[in-house]
């Protein structure tokens, strides 16, 4: 997690201020030590879900998902949370095309751009294996306009 982040000569600054960049820091932090997308992904949704409670959403959301916090403290408090930040960074910054704004979603390397809202559509028509049960969904945009015809 980078986002719009940049650094100067006062250090990173975030595009939505400093508790965006330690939240990303726990992130970061998190996904690291929970290398499994089974494991991290429901972390950040719950992070990214309570984002008005701050940081205290990284401590509550590991509570919740029975994670231990302790390990994601220690590496957003030293070194390695730093060096992670860095890392996100230069993936950011080598993502082709440049990511023009956040969220800058890629499904296999393709930017969504607008299509963003349509994430679910978009990962089911490029999955190849088997599809879970959201994949046979109607999207809740076309059953709310044909309930309004």
């Amino acid at each position: 997690m980078y986002g719009n982040a940049h650094n100067n000569s006062e250090g990173l600054i975030c595009q939505h201020g400093p508790q965006e960049c330690s939240l990303n820091k726990i992130i970061n932090c998190a996904i690291d030590l929970n290398p499994g997308q089974n494991q991290w992904f429901p972390y950040l949704e719950c992070v990214e879900s309570n984002i008005s409670k701050g940081v205290a959403a990284g401590k509550s959301c590991a509570e919740k998902l029975g994670i231990s916090f302790a390990p994601i403290q220690e590496c957003v408090n030293g070194p390695h949370g730093d060096e992670l930040v860095v890392s996100a960074a230069k993936k950011t910054a080598a993502l082709i095309p440049a990511h023009q704004y956040v969220p800058w979603v890629l499904v296999n390397g393709i930017p969504m751009g607008s299509s963003a809202d349509s994430l679910p559509a978009i990962v089911c028509a490029a999955y190849t294996g088997k599809r879970p049960d959201i994949c046979f969904k109607e999207p809740a945009a076309t059953a709310s306009k044909e309930k309004m015809s």
